[in-house]
């Protein structure tokens, strides 16, 4: 075989390796293609459109009186939320809708760190109808405001409100033992 023979053949082998690894690049590429599209036909849901139109808030879904003075409370409006509440609060005549009255005006004011309002609202619910939920509502509002000695004292009073089938019992056995965890952590 003369030189130029075999150069011949040698090229015409590499033109062959070159278009298997052509051919293998582009058969790589139309199986990642259609592995994509597979996969994004699989994950994406479907009918679902990419941007959701805006929809107008529901007239017939209002927030309750406590929600709206949070909402007041929230964007700066303190005493607004407390006003609120107060108007509400003005029309119960029974106990129970002024316990009610009272304790909403303790939560609005703690989760405004008005911890010195909160107290004298709960104390006034308190006062109204001595109950679990009033004296737990005071320890916590005195523990979240450093008063230690009257958060151990109303977690205790708290505590001796349960009786012995609460104790146990599959609604207030939980409470009663965050109660009583609530007050071994005082205790240290």
């Amino acid at each position: 075989m003369s030189y130029n023979a075999k150069e011949h053949k040698l090229a015409k082998k590499s033109h062959k390796n070159h278009l298997r690894k052509k051919w293998l690049v582009i058969g790589m590429a139309i199986i990642l293609v259609v592995v994509g599209v597979f996969l994004i036909y699989k994950y994406i849901p479907k009918n679902q459109a990419v941007v959701q139109p805006v929809e107008k808030p529901s007239t017939s879904f209002s927030l309750t009186i406590s929600e709206q003075a949070a909402k007041l409370a929230s964007s700066g409006d303190y005493n607004a939320g407390q006003k609120l509440l107060d108007g509400e609060l003005a029309k119960k005549t029974d106990n129970e809708g002024q316990i009610d009255g009272y304790i909403s005006k303790a939560i609005l004011a703690v989760n405004n760190k008005k911890y010195d309002d909160a107290l004298n609202f709960a104390q006034k619910a308190e006062d109204l109808a001595k109950s679990r939920v009033t004296s737990r509502l005071i320890a916590q509002i005195a523990e979240k405001s450093g008063n230690k000695k009257k958060a151990i004292e109303y977690y205790q009073l708290t505590l001796n409100r349960y009786s012995e089938e609460d104790k146990t019992s599959d609604g207030l056995s939980t409470s009663y033992g965050e109660d009583s965890l609530a007050l071994q952590e005082l205790n240290k």
